[in-house]
Protein backbone atom coordinates (compact mmCIF):
# COMPACT_ATOMS: atom_id res chain seq x y z
CA UNK A 1 0.00 0.00 0.00
CA UNK A 2 1.06 3.53 -0.93
CA UNK A 3 0.96 4.73 2.82
CA UNK A 4 2.91 2.56 5.21
CA UNK A 5 0.62 3.32 8.16
CA UNK A 6 -2.36 2.51 6.58
CA UNK A 7 -5.22 -0.25 7.94
CA UNK A 8 -7.37 -1.82 4.96
CA UNK A 9 -9.88 -3.81 5.55
CA UNK A 10 -12.02 -6.38 3.89
CA UNK A 11 -15.27 -8.08 4.94
CA UNK A 12 -16.61 -10.49 2.51
CA UNK A 13 -18.40 -13.71 2.83
CA UNK A 14 -15.22 -16.25 1.70
CA UNK A 15 -12.45 -13.88 1.84
CA UNK A 16 -10.58 -11.86 -0.94
CA UNK A 17 -8.30 -15.49 -1.62
CA UNK A 18 -9.03 -19.10 -1.56
CA UNK A 19 -11.47 -21.26 -3.56
CA UNK A 20 -14.76 -19.60 -3.50
CA UNK A 21 -13.72 -15.82 -3.04
CA UNK A 22 -15.77 -15.25 -6.19
CA UNK A 23 -18.68 -16.67 -5.29
CA UNK A 24 -21.87 -14.50 -3.59
CA UNK A 25 -23.71 -15.51 -0.01
CA UNK A 26 -26.86 -14.30 1.44
CA UNK A 27 -27.20 -14.85 4.37
CA UNK A 28 -28.43 -18.60 4.46
CA UNK A 29 -26.06 -19.30 2.31
CA UNK A 30 -23.79 -18.21 4.65
CA UNK A 31 -24.98 -19.98 7.49
CA UNK A 32 -25.09 -23.00 5.74
CA UNK A 33 -21.58 -23.01 4.43
CA UNK A 34 -20.28 -21.78 8.01
CA UNK A 35 -21.24 -25.16 9.56
CA UNK A 36 -24.38 -22.98 11.94
CA UNK A 37 -26.68 -25.14 10.45
CA UNK A 38 -25.74 -28.33 11.14
CA UNK A 39 -26.90 -27.70 14.71
CA UNK A 40 -30.62 -26.27 14.07
CA UNK A 41 -33.44 -27.94 13.75
CA UNK A 42 -34.85 -31.34 15.52
CA UNK A 43 -33.11 -34.23 15.29
CA UNK A 44 -34.94 -36.84 13.23
CA UNK A 45 -35.26 -34.23 10.41
CA UNK A 46 -32.58 -32.03 7.80
CA UNK A 47 -31.35 -28.71 9.85
CA UNK A 48 -33.08 -25.64 9.63
CA UNK A 49 -31.69 -22.18 8.65
CA UNK A 50 -32.12 -19.68 12.02
CA UNK A 51 -33.75 -16.09 10.99
CA UNK A 52 -31.22 -12.97 11.73
CA UNK A 53 -28.21 -14.52 11.31
CA UNK A 54 -25.78 -11.64 12.14
CA UNK A 55 -22.56 -12.78 10.47
CA UNK A 56 -21.08 -9.40 8.85
CA UNK A 57 -22.30 -8.02 12.58
CA UNK A 58 -20.06 -10.65 13.73
CA UNK A 59 -17.41 -10.04 11.25
CA UNK A 60 -17.60 -6.80 11.96
CA UNK A 61 -16.50 -6.75 15.49
CA UNK A 62 -13.96 -9.29 15.07
CA UNK A 63 -12.39 -6.62 12.14
CA UNK A 64 -12.99 -4.03 14.87
CA UNK A 65 -10.67 -5.31 17.49
CA UNK A 66 -8.09 -6.38 14.92
CA UNK A 67 -7.74 -3.04 13.52
CA UNK A 68 -7.46 -1.93 17.08
CA UNK A 69 -4.48 -4.26 17.84
CA UNK A 70 -3.02 -2.87 14.67
CA UNK A 71 -3.01 0.40 15.72
CA UNK A 72 -2.20 0.24 18.65
CA UNK A 73 0.46 -3.14 18.19
CA UNK A 74 4.32 -2.45 18.81
CA UNK A 75 4.79 -1.29 14.77
CA UNK A 76 2.17 0.49 13.75
CA UNK A 77 2.79 -0.58 9.86
CA UNK A 78 0.55 -0.69 6.87
CA UNK A 79 -1.97 -3.86 7.70
CA UNK A 80 -4.24 -5.80 4.77
CA UNK A 81 -6.86 -7.59 7.07
CA UNK A 82 -8.87 -9.92 5.38
CA UNK A 83 -12.04 -11.18 7.06
CA UNK A 84 -14.35 -13.80 5.60
CA UNK A 85 -17.79 -13.82 7.14
CA UNK A 86 -17.85 -17.70 6.61
CA UNK A 87 -14.81 -18.57 8.99
CA UNK A 88 -15.91 -15.93 11.53
CA UNK A 89 -19.27 -17.86 11.52
CA UNK A 90 -17.68 -21.38 12.14
CA UNK A 91 -14.92 -20.35 14.26
CA UNK A 92 -17.10 -18.14 16.64
CA UNK A 93 -19.61 -20.54 17.27
CA UNK A 94 -19.29 -24.20 16.63
CA UNK A 95 -15.04 -24.14 17.50
CA UNK A 96 -14.73 -21.20 19.91
CA UNK A 97 -18.45 -21.42 21.82
CA UNK A 98 -19.24 -24.70 21.81
CA UNK A 99 -15.78 -26.66 21.44
CA UNK A 100 -13.79 -24.00 23.18
CA UNK A 101 -15.81 -23.27 25.96
CA UNK A 102 -17.91 -26.08 27.01
CA UNK A 103 -15.54 -28.84 25.12
CA UNK A 104 -18.08 -30.52 23.15
CA UNK A 105 -19.24 -29.84 18.91
CA UNK A 106 -22.93 -28.37 19.08
CA UNK A 107 -25.40 -30.97 17.90
CA UNK A 108 -28.89 -30.88 17.55
CA UNK A 109 -30.01 -32.36 20.59
CA UNK A 110 -27.63 -29.48 22.12
CA UNK A 111 -29.51 -27.01 20.88
CA UNK A 112 -28.34 -22.85 20.81
CA UNK A 113 -28.46 -21.10 24.21
CA UNK A 114 -29.88 -21.33 27.72
CA UNK A 115 -33.36 -23.54 27.69
CA UNK A 116 -35.80 -23.41 25.98
CA UNK A 117 -34.13 -21.97 23.44
CA UNK A 118 -33.73 -23.76 20.15
CA UNK A 119 -36.07 -24.70 17.37
CA UNK A 120 -38.78 -26.83 18.74
CA UNK A 121 -41.66 -28.70 16.83
CA UNK A 122 -45.20 -27.44 17.32
CA UNK A 123 -48.75 -28.83 16.62
CA UNK A 124 -48.57 -26.65 13.11
CA UNK A 125 -44.70 -26.20 12.88
CA UNK A 126 -41.50 -25.09 14.23
CA UNK A 127 -41.24 -22.10 16.69
CA UNK A 128 -37.07 -20.32 17.02
CA UNK A 129 -37.21 -19.42 21.07
CA UNK A 130 -34.18 -17.50 21.88
CA UNK A 131 -34.15 -16.78 25.36
CA UNK A 132 -29.92 -15.81 26.61
CA UNK A 133 -31.06 -12.48 28.64
CA UNK A 134 -32.97 -12.62 31.58
CA UNK A 135 -35.10 -10.19 29.98
CA UNK A 136 -36.14 -12.80 27.17
CA UNK A 137 -37.01 -15.16 30.08
CA UNK A 138 -39.68 -12.48 31.32
CA UNK A 139 -40.90 -12.01 28.06
CA UNK A 140 -41.35 -16.17 27.30
CA UNK A 141 -43.01 -16.43 30.36
CA UNK A 142 -45.50 -13.90 29.64
CA UNK A 143 -46.06 -15.12 26.32
CA UNK A 144 -47.04 -18.07 27.59
CA UNK A 145 -49.22 -16.23 29.93
CA UNK A 146 -47.29 -16.62 33.69
CA UNK A 147 -46.95 -20.62 33.97
CA UNK A 148 -47.07 -21.58 37.76
CA UNK A 149 -44.79 -24.74 37.19
CA UNK A 150 -41.94 -21.90 35.59
CA UNK A 151 -42.32 -19.04 38.04
CA UNK A 152 -39.93 -20.65 40.65
CA UNK A 153 -37.10 -18.08 41.20
CA UNK A 154 -34.95 -20.82 40.29
CA UNK A 155 -35.39 -20.54 36.79
CA UNK A 156 -34.64 -16.54 36.65
CA UNK A 157 -31.10 -18.13 36.39
CA UNK A 158 -29.49 -18.82 33.07
CA UNK A 159 -27.10 -21.25 34.89
CA UNK A 160 -29.78 -23.32 36.66
CA UNK A 161 -32.10 -23.32 33.23
CA UNK A 162 -28.77 -25.08 31.73
CA UNK A 163 -28.90 -27.64 34.43
CA UNK A 164 -32.19 -28.22 33.97
CA UNK A 165 -32.78 -28.71 30.38
CA UNK A 166 -34.63 -31.60 30.28
CA UNK A 167 -37.44 -30.49 33.28
CA UNK A 168 -37.94 -27.40 31.32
Amino acid sequence: WSNDRSIVCFITPFGLTGPYRHWRATPFTSFAMSGLMHPVGPDEGPPRAMPGQQLYDESGVHAAVTIQAALYGPEPRGHYLDVSAHEVGWFHKLALEHYGLRGRMATRETNFGPPPSGIWRCADGYLDVACHAPRHWEVFLKVLDNPEILMDPIYQDRGMRVQLFDLI
